[in-house]
């Protein structure tokens, strides 16, 4: 996956990632290695490393995990319903 990185202001993650090149051409000034105080480094987690039996709340939050930034999925437990629906779809088509 491509280099990405995300403005900082106040400590705290604004705007959209920027991919790697575009950042390093809108921004020649700033060293990718050490963005400094106004940016930081953003790891994409795509929403399928959400678990068999959760359920995704909303779009992703942008949230600091140890010094980069990156995508947290707000998720809940599905209910026994959900679960018996999921596990019905799955056997279904092993059959």
């Amino acid at each position: 996956m491509s280099e990405m990185f995300i403005r900082i202001e106040n400590g705290q993650p604004v705007d959209h990632p920027i991919m790697g090149d575009n950042f390093r051409r809108t921004f020649p000034e700033i060293d990718p290695a050490n963005p400094g105080p106004g940016f930081a480094k953003f790891f994409r987690v795509p929403r399928s490393a959400v678990g068999k039996y959760e359920v995704v709340i909303g779009g992703p939050t942008y949230q600091w995990v140890g010094d980069v930034v990156q995508d947290v999925w707000e998720t809940r437990a599905m209910t026994p319903e959900e679960r018996a629906d999921v596990d019905a779809y799955y056997q279904d088509q092993m059959e």
